[in-house]
């Protein structure tokens, strides 16, 4: 079975990102990686975006696993994080 992947280039705030996956994950593996049944969430953080004066968080976010639970993991986490503008 081919594994589903899916990357994120976010502009919510590492610690906002970490929080939420650890609390739905079932399991955390080392300091950016993320477990639950049928998949799993890499966090990679980056350089922040500046524009002039305004500096944005970036972090990459890598979903791995099975095609239907990582679209609907992908799904609430648009949905927690949807934000005028970002």
């Amino acid at each position: 079975m081919e594994q589903f992947y899916y990357e994120i280039d976010s502009g919510i705030s590492l610690p906002e990102i970490e929080e939420y996956f650890e609390n739905i994950c079932a399991k955390k593996e080392g300091k950016h990686k993320y477990l639950g049944k049928g998949w799993a969430v890499e966090l990679l953080p980056e350089e922040p975006r500046t524009f002039r004066m305004i500096s944005r968080p970036r972090t990459r976010i890598i979903f791995r696993g099975d095609k239907e639970i990582c679209e609907e993991l992908i799904k609430n986490y648009r949905k927690k994080f949807l934000r005028v503008g970002g």
